[in-house]
């Protein structure tokens, strides 16, 4: 599958995969506490890891999604969020999570095409997030991406990064010995930590490298960069 249809696939995905509806707006309105905004994150681990970035004046959350990590950023004292997905319905539903937490001005939202970060200016961010994006898309388009982080980030910024667990070839049979696809679209670019270094050190100085898990995972295999740019 061509990189361009893959992406217009992944978008489809996600949008479809992210769409909050009247119910769950309304159940969510119900719930919703000012002192517990943390439990639309996927783990702890993640939580902790968004401590990192608090000192940035400006923050860039790459892939949002429904922006569960600006809204967590933006309520634990960050001074300003902008939030880009390509994804319709992940903007939609995180403008609402944003409103109801009473954060909104913090945070800038926006629905972006995947040229986006190519066009931004250099140091432009002083600190950035990126969680399960990398690891889902061409590993050509991933690297596109990493590099262009580097050029928007201002030098020493801290980059912090969340990846999927990695999917032995030798165990599990991959398209090209690194992608898995399900019904269609592509779900796993698995790469070892190894590589996963390779493709970041020419733009990052690695800080940390830690694991967790997801709710339901026995096992933390999935895999939490917390690094520096160069």
């Amino acid at each position: 599958m061509k990189n361009k249809d893959t992406l217009e696939t992944l978008i489809n995905f996600w949008n479809t995969a992210l769409t909050m509806s009247e119910e769950d707006k309304k159940e969510i309105k119900a719930a919703a506490d000012e002192n517990n905004y943390v439990e639309f994150a996927p783990a702890d681990k993640l939580v902790k890891a968004l401590d990192n970035l608090l000192n940035a004046d400006k923050i860039l959350d790459y892939g949002c999604g429904s922006a569960w990590a600006s809204l967590i950023l933006a309520k634990k004292g960050a001074k300003y969020v902008k939030g880009v997905d390509t994804s319709t319905s992940g903007i939609e539903a995180g403008k609402f999570l944003l409103e109801t937490y009473n954060v909104k001005e913090k945070v800038d939202l926006e629905v972006i095409d995947e040229a986006w970060l190519e066009r931004q200016n250099p140091d432009s961010f002083d600190g950035g997030f990126c969680s399960n994006i990398l690891d889902v898309l061409p590993i050509e388009i991933s690297q596109k991406i990493i590099e262009n982080l580097h050029k928007v980030l201002k030098k020493d910024a801290v980059l912090v990064v969340g990846l999927n667990f990695y999917a032995d070839p030798k165990i599990k049979p991959l398209e090209e010995n690194k992608y898995i696809y399900l019904d269609g679209v592509l779900r796993l670019l698995s790469l070892s930590d190894d590589e996963w270094r390779q493709m970041f050190a020419h733009y990052f100085e690695i800080i940390n490298l830690d694991y967790f898990a997801w709710p339901g995972e026995t096992s933390e295999r999935r895999r939490l960069f917390v690094m520096k740019n160069k």
